[in-house]
Parts: structure tokens; C-alpha cells; sequence
């Protein structure tokens, strides 16, 4: 039985990141097979070479988990669909990789629908009904004659960051066993909080470099969940100081100042270093959740929820038609005559 655990381990974490790697292609699959080609996504790396580098656009500025964003979404497909070579549209994801243009055109609420025109250096804002007819009126002439506004200045480029990763396979031996002290964020790609702080996190990694005493860190939580479990963090952002063997929580705000001030004098109850041990069962169960936060990503992301959808129906269609047909050829073969005749 000694030698039974660790084989459980070991092949459920295979089984975990497999499981994992199969979902994520099953959703790519789905999303790029039932995506929209005139509905393009856009973020804050490629939103200033997409939208304001070249002609008019509506944009749709939305979020993860928002109810109205996905019932909005099958009239933007067929909006850009009617302003096909006159207009493009595009969808802004203000949770995730576009968080900073919605600061930077002042999203107030989602979904939000603004008409960019780079050559007049224009915005307008649409305020009126969400069906296909208004919004694409709208995005063709109707803005013209309403008030808008300049168009926003570019995000600036970030700042250099010394923020040194972590994984699960080296925390212990880089960091745990260290006399320096470490500020460690958990941090997930997905996390709007955790890219806001991101910026601010990387000032204090630059402004305390010099000090060899101190260490800013990071974990991508998604790809290495074990030290985020083993610190029993739960929420992203979730910030830590180590040192001496224990470890605080951070709780204030997340900006370089109050985080400075939190790395060199922490306060609250310190929490000895958890043991590096991992049981089977831990495996088990983390598998089990991250298929969860995949599924709960997918129906939190608007677009990807909708074609989700729009694909499983098709699915059940093309199940139906296909067991349809075989039992009718079942059916005219006299086979189903064969497998039900009653014995004499």
C-alpha cells in the first residue's frame, strides 16, 4: 500500500493537466469553429494598431459574468455583419486583456457602445435602443450631428518591472529557504484586478531593486495552483509577505506606496510556512476545480458562452439526424426485427 499513494499522485496529475489541456482545446475548437469573422476582439495590446490606426469602428466594450453583454451579443454578429465594408466592429473585454482602454475612454457600464473615427479623431457615444436596426443606423450616419469627444490619448507603455516568477516546482527551494525577505503575488491572467495592480507592481519591484534584502515575486496561479493552496489564498490578487519562516497577508490597497510600506513592516498575525507536502486526495480535488473554473470562465465570457451554445445545439441537431438515421437503417435492414422478435 506504501507504494499505492504515490502512484495515485503521480497519475492523477497527469490525468489533471490532460483533463485540463483537453478542455482548453475542446473550447478553442468550439470558439474558433463558431466565431464570427466580422466581430473582431481587440485588447490593450492591439487596440491602437487594430482600431484607432485605421478607419471607422463601433466598439463594444464589455465584461466577463455581465447578463446583458451575452444577450447583446448575437446583434453585434449581426451588426458587423451589416456594416460589412463600411464600419468594423470590435469587442473589448473590460475583466480581462482590455481593461485599460475601458479606463481610458471612462467606461462607466457594460456593455458600452462607442462609434471611434480615427481620421476625424472623434468618439460618440451610442445611448439608444439594443436591437440591430439602431445601433447600425447609428454606426453609419446617425452619430453624425450628436455631440462627442476627443479621441483619448494612447495608454502609455509600461515601466520596467524586476518581478521574479515563481512555479510550484521551485518555490520552496528559491524562495522558502532564503534569508531575504519576499513579496509574493498570486496573480491569474484572466484577473481584471490583478492587471490593474499589475502596473504598481512592477514600480515597487523597480523602485526596491536595489536592495538585495528583498525580493518581489509572482505566481501564475493557473499554471501553478499548489503554492497559492498550500499559502491558502483563494481571491487574485492575493499578496504575501515571507520572511523568517511566516508569512502575512496583505489587506490594503494595492499601490506601490502602501505596498512598500507592507514589505518592509508587516502587520497582522504571521502564519508558519505550510510543509511542501501534497496528497493524492489534494490532486483530486484540485483537478475537479479547475475543470469548474474553466466551465465557470466559459460562461462568464460572453462571446465565448454564445458560441459555446450556438455549437452544442448544433451538436444536438447533428446527434439527433445522426441516430435517427441509424435506427432507420436498423430499421429497413430488419435487423431491429432480429434483435426484438420474440422466442417461440
Amino acid at each position: 500500500f506504501s507504494g499505492f499513494v504515490p502512484m495515485m499522485q503521480g497519475a492523477l496529475a497527469v490525468r489533471r493537466s490532460a483533463m485540463k489541456v483537453w478542455l482548453l482545446c475542446c473550447i478553442l475548437h468550439i470558439c474558433l469553429i463558431g466565431a464570427h469573422a466580422d466581430l473582431i476582439n481587440v485588447g490593450d495590446d492591439s487596440f491602437d494598431a487594430t482600431v484607432t490606426g485605421s478607419g471607422k469602428w463601433l466598439v463594444m466594450f464589455a465584461s466577463d459574468g455581465c447578463p446583458h453583454c451575452k444577450r447583446l451579443m448575437p446583434t453585434m454578429e449581426a451588426v458587423a455583419a451589416d456594416l460589412k465594408g463600411e464600419a468594423a466592429v470590435a469587442l473589448v473585454n473590460c475583466n480581462t486583456d482590455g481593461w485599460q482602454q475601458c479606463q481610458r475612454f471612462e467606461v462607466r457600464g457594460v456593455p458600452t457602445l462607442k462609434v471611434v473615427d480615427p481620421l476625424e479623431k472623434r468618439v460618440w457615444d451610442y445611448d439608444g435602443a439594443r436591437d440591430q436596426e439602431n445601433i447600425t443606423a447609428f454606426a453609419r450616419q446617425g452619430h453624425q450631428g450628436t455631440e462627442s469627444q476627443p479621441l483619448p490619448k494612447p495608454v502609455p507603455p509600461p515601466g520596467p518591472s524586476y518581478v521574479v516568477p515563481l512555479a510550484d516546482d521551485n518555490i520552496t527551494r528559491v524562495m522558502e529557504t532564503s534569508t531575504q525577505t519576499w513579496m509574493v503575488g498570486f496573480v491569474a491572467p484572466w484577473c481584471g484586478h490583478c492587471r490593474r495592480m499589475k502596473p504598481e507592481y512592477a514600480a515597487l519591484s523597480a523602485e526596491v531593486q536595489d536592495d538585495k534584502s528583498v525580493v518581489i515575486a509572482e505566481m501564475n496561479a493557473d499554471e501553478n495552483p499548489l503554492g497559492m493552496k498550500r499559502y491558502k489564498q483563494s481571491g487574485f490578487p492575493s499578496i504575501v509577505v515571507v520572511r523568517d519562516g511566516q508569512y502575512y497577508v496583505f489587506q490594503g490597497e494595492r499601490k506601490a506606496k502602501t505596498l512598500k510600506e507592507f514589505l518592509y513592516a508587516p502587520s497582522g498575525d504571521p502564519t508558519p510556512i505550510p510543509a511542501p507536502g501534497w496528497g493524492w486526495m489534494d490532486e483530486l480535488t484540485l483537478m475537479f476545480e479547475e475543470i469548474w473554473s474553466i466551465v465557470r470562465h466559459v460562461y462568464n465570457t460572453p462571446h465565448m458562452w454564445n458560441k459555446f451554445k450556438h455549437m452544442f445545439m448544433m451538436a444536438s441537431v447533428g446527434a439527433a439526424v445522426v441516430a435517427g438515421v441509424g435506427i432507420g437503417i436498423l430499421w429497413y435492414s430488419g435487423l431491429l426485427d432480429g434483435l426484438f422478435a420474440k422466442e417461440p
